[in-house]
């Protein structure tokens, strides 16, 4: 960590509400946000926390952002195959245009920094969906006490 000395405040990784939570589309996206999250806060809470105590650390968590992804094939560099047209982009492209400005995204991520937040949400929409996970898992914790009173020997 010595690259960023004294320079740096805070590192936010970039990452999606949907490693927060599980959706039934996008399998593979969604593992690689489960992922990120993941690595995010074991950086920020083993390798900061030994290295540099004074480095932030934040995992960006956006919902819909209104970018040009859905034209990323047109942007190919030739040396990896070259531009291409993605099935589907026609219907991303008004999709995503319905998405929060990425520079109300930026600001967003400057406050956060600015207040210490390791998660940096950006819609309350997905709200509903992380505490519905939540009490899933409280619910396999929930269950231990059930189990042991029953496979108690007596």
């Amino acid at each position: 960590m010595p690259a960023f000395g004294a320079n740096a405040d805070t590192i936010t990784f970039p990452g999606s509400n949907r490693g927060s939570y599980a959706f039934s589309t996008l399998a593979n996206f969604q593992s690689g946000a489960y992922n990120n999250a993941g690595f995010t806060q074991t950086f920020g809470t083993f390798v900061i926390s030994q290295t540099n105590p004074n480095l932030g650390v934040s995992v960006l968590c956006p919902a819909l952002v209104a970018t040009t992804l859905y034209a990323s094939g047109g942007r190919r560099p030739t040396r990896l195959g070259g531009p291409f047209e993605r099935p589907g982009a026609d219907v991303e492209k008004a999709w995503q245009s319905a998405g929060l400005p990425p520079d109300e995204v930026g600001k967003r991520v400057l406050d956060a920094v600015a207040k210490a937040e390791f998660f940096i949400f950006t819609h309350e929409e997905p709200r509903e969906w992380i505490e519905a996970r939540h009490r899933r898992l409280m619910a396999g914790f929930d269950s231990i006490a059930r189990y042991q009173a029953e496979n108690r020997e007596t």
